[in-house]
């Protein structure tokens, strides 16, 4: 992205991406909005990895409605030197606990270290639910993987980069 570029810009490009995502997303399986309680389980969890979670900005687009169980979205938030970071892709794993309540886990979290994960490997993952996001081609064969346990098709040729 070219630093010079205006935020009206950077808002009707955000704005055709999510549209073509959502159209995207709707040729390639059952897509619905999310409720109130799952967006508010949805922040929470993602809330709690970021550096300062007062400032979160979050874009929810439609919940593919199979068997992952995965949403993705994408969350806007200031970083250590208070400056926002730009939209990053999320994923987290929505459950439903009970009729009143929902619970979401963080996707996108090394476990192992505390940290968070690339924004590659949560494009692989949201890329294997379903989602209509660019996968590096070294994480392609994986992610077909994961997208053939979903019945879902293998990934266009256009949603592979290098």
């Amino acid at each position: 992205m070219v630093l010079s570029q205006t935020y009206g810009d950077r808002d009707m490009r955000r704005a055709i991406f999510l549209s073509l995502l959502t159209v995207s997303i709707s040729i390639n399986a059952d897509t619905r909005d999310l409720n109130s309680k799952e967006i508010a389980a949805i922040e929470t969890a993602v809330k709690e990895n970021l550096k300062d979670p007062d400032s979160a900005k979050f874009n929810f687009g439609q919940y593919l409605d199979n068997k992952s169980q995965v949403y993705c979205g994408y969350v806007n938030a200031k970083n250590s030197y208070g400056g926002y970071t730009g939209n990053q892709l999320f994923s987290v794993m929505i459950s439903k606990v009970n009729e009143d309540k929902y619970a979401a886990f963080p996707l996108g979290v090394d476990y192992s270290t505390g940290e968070p994960a690339t924004q590659e490997v949560i494009s692989a993952t949201c890329a294997g639910a379903g989602y209509s996001v660019s996968v590096k081609k070294f994480l392609a064969k994986n992610v077909n993987k994961v997208r053939k346990e979903n019945g879902l098709p293998p990934l266009p040729i256009g949603q592979i980069s290098e």
